[in-house]
């Protein structure tokens, strides 16, 4: 996957990113399909984490289409077009954040996604 940033719609990205993330498992991350697809999940999941959730954990922050915006736009109220943050997004990163767990568990990855 050449897509290095977390785009477009909060909750359709995280849906589909965990189904990337069952298909890692089921297919092993040792398999071609994990070895391709496995560095494309981490690398997205740093960006959402790192410069486009808020401190509290939300994510989606452009209320207009309720997803993500550029990099560290992060807007601290509706008046300013964001803040969106939405439950249904909320749940989606749990639901990543437990397959990324499943499928990094033995390495220090399954460590570094905690501490993200």
């Amino acid at each position: 996957m050449d897509q290095k940033t977390v785009e477009g719609h909060s909750v359709r990205a995280m849906y589909l990113l965990t189904a990337v993330a069952d298909l890692v498992r089921i297919y092993h991350f040792e398999s071609d399909f994990g070895a391709k697809y496995l560095p494309a999940l981490r690398q997205l999941w740093s960006n959402m984490v790192e410069k486009k959730s808020y401190v509290t954990g939300g994510i989606g922050a452009v209320k207009k289409w309720e997803g993500f915006g550029i990099d560290y736009f992060l807007p601290q109220g509706t008046d300013e077009g964001g803040c969106y943050a939405e439950t249904c997004a909320a749940i989606g990163v749990m639901m990543l954040a437990e397959r990324l767990l499943q499928v990094c568990t033995t390495s220090s990855q399954g460590r570094r996604l905690l501490e993200d």
